[in-house]
């Protein structure tokens, strides 16, 4: 009987040292995947300056563009393409500005984040659009030139790199969000 009562006292000791090696396992768990969620976080966060200065750059750049080449533009494609540049700096602060912050909790994280998808899609589309509308117009502000055929090539190549390397980014970036948001399920999963 005594025998008995020693192999029961050890078997509960052994599932008592089990039960805390799993608890703190857990909690490994989840600070490994609060630390996957804020590396997401980050990698979003700081697209928002690639943005800022990638706007600020092709502003820069279009303005020397045309002060060195000898294209008249009409005023008015260049206020509205100037006012293209602005308006996508400002939404795309907008945008940015609804990534949660990294201690919020799970739920609004998840709102967030979800709703930053939505407005970056819906972003995308209207800006491939008004990119569409200004390549047109820009080609027919063009159409006056003596080079017009050779500036046409180099419109064309510019922006099919253009729109192939944003089609890149665009994807990656919902691939970072899609993967955020399946750490940020996994943390309420673990918390519940």
């Amino acid at each position: 009987m005594e025998n008995r009562n020693y192999t029961i006292e050890e078997m509960q000791q052994q599932l008592h040292t089990l039960k805390e090696k799993l608890e703190s396992q857990t909690i490994v768990n989840d600070k490994l995947l609060r630390r996957a969620y804020r590396k997401s976080l980050n990698s979003l966060k700081k697209r928002k300056y690639t943005l800022m200065f990638s706007c600020i750059f092709a502003m820069l750049l279009w303005f020397f563009y045309f002060k060195i080449t000898d294209v008249e533009f009409s005023t008015i494609f260049m206020i509205i393409t100037e006012g293209m540049f602005a308006t996508e700096f400002v939404c795309g602060l907008f945008i940015y500005r609804q990534l949660p912050s990294m201690n919020t909790n799970m739920i609004s994280a998840a709102v967030g984040v979800s709703k930053f998808r939505k407005d970056m899609i819906n972003w995308f589309r209207i800006s491939m659009v008004v990119l569409m509308f200004w390549i047109g117009w820009y080609i027919y502000e063009l159409s006056g030139n003596s080079d017009f055929i050779s500036m046409l090539v180099f419109v064309a190549v510019g922006a099919v790199i253009g729109v192939v390397l944003e089609l890149i980014k665009y994807r990656r970036l919902l691939n970072n969000i899609d993967e955020l948001l399946s750490q940020i399920e996994d943390l309420k999963k673990d918390n519940n």
